[in-house]
């Protein structure tokens, strides 16, 4: 079958970036909605689709039946034992030949399951390449995405900005017409809310004094039913224009 497949400029300059890349661990950024998982059909076999065999093909049943490569969650590994048996199962066969895609890979830190059971499952000897992608190269916890996998620079003393190896931005996707034209809406001001058992006065979203306070007063700016507010919140809106 022919692939009806026409890669983007982006897409373009970023495979030949990929292509000329000697390193084993590559990060591409790309923003949402830019196409960075669209690519060449390939015939992959999901894990969570069959339970016939009660287990993970071997590379040689996938190879047999047709299949290019196979696609696993970031959950399916943190199950017991299943990073270790798979690792087992890739050393004994496919040792130094596997090249591996995480997607969306902001999700998986060294310090938390996602993360140990990736490093588990692929290190260094049974993995050719990696290639991760991400349209929002960070977490919230500031913990670091695979930290031996992403480069890091330092900002300032325990702050750090992962480096992407190649990056697609929003500007650039709206320059390009990749994707519309949108608006970010903001909301500014002190106001004062009722949630639960909690009775804010006189907050604004930069000075709550813990995690709970935020989630409190983005919960409520999204839901106001129920809720009190004075008359200081006030809604602005921003637009976002090609350069």
């Amino acid at each position: 079958m022919v692939n009806p497949f026409t890669p983007r400029d982006w897409q373009e300059r970023f495979v030949r970036d990929y292509q000329t890349n000697t390193q084993k661990n590559f990060l591409l950024e790309a923003c949402t909605s830019a196409g960075k998982t669209a690519g060449v059909i390939l015939d992959l076999y999901y894990s969570g689709t069959s339970t016939r065999i009660g287990r993970l093909p071997t590379p040689q049943e996938l190879e047999s039946d047709g299949y290019q490569g196979l696609v696993l969650s970031y959950q399916w590994l943190t199950k017991s034992g299943n990073a270790e048996t798979l690792r087992q199962t890739l050393e004994r066969s496919m040792r130094g030949k596997i090249f591996l895609i995480l997607d969306e890979v902001h999700h998986a830190s060294s310090e938390l399951a996602y993360g140990q059971a990736c490093e588990t499952a692929f290190p260094d000897h049974v993995v050719s390449h990696r290639l991760m992608t991400s349209g929002t190269p960070f977490r919230s916890d500031q913990n670091r995405i695979l930290g031996n996998w992403v480069n890091y620079a330092s900002v300032e003393d325990n702050v750090y900005e992962c480096l992407p190896d190649f990056r697609y931005t929003l500007a650039e996707a709206l320059r390009d017409e990749v994707i519309p034209a949108f608006s970010f809406v903001t909301l500014a001001g002190e106001f004062t809310y009722l949630r639960g058992e909690y009775h804010y006065e006189g907050k604004t979203f930069t000075n709550a004094q813990n995690e709970k306070e935020l989630t409190d007063a983005l919960n409520t700016a999204i839901y106001v039913e129920g809720c009190h507010w004075n008359h200081n919140l006030a809604i602005r809106g921003s637009i976002i224009l090609p350069q």
